[in-house]
């Protein structure tokens, strides 16, 4: 049983440490990416934040959904949309998460 617990806690922290070097490699490649490239880096960015920062997370996706919409990629604003009901979800903020899930299923459905 301690040898269970303690492979459980060494798996966490090669999790936790994993997800900040996905997160810092995506950081990096945001700062040379397209347009198109940036609205995918920022939506995994939004992801790979909502358990850890959902306010950073929202602010990743406000971002990917501002650029989303000056490209006119439904998937990509469908996407984004999502990742702020996620975060909104995350911060216990229910109304909201219905909200953008809601503008999510309208973009989906036109």
């Amino acid at each position: 049983m301690r040898y269970f617990l303690i492979i459980i806690v060494i798996a966490c922290m090669l999790s936790f440490l994993l997800a900040g070097t996905h997160i810092d490699s995506l950081e990096v490649y945001l700062k040379t990416a397209t347009q198109n490239e940036r609205v995918e880096i920022l939506n995994e960015l939004s992801q790979a934040y909502q358990e850890i920062s959902a306010r950073k997370s929202i602010d990743y996706a406000q971002l990917a959904l501002q650029l989303s919409h000056e490209s006119g990629v439904r998937e990509d604003i469908a996407e984004s949309l999502a990742n702020l009901g996620s975060a909104y979800y995350h911060l216990s903020n229910f109304k909201k998460a219905v909200e953008f899930q809601d503008q999510r299923n309208s973009n989906e459905r036109y």
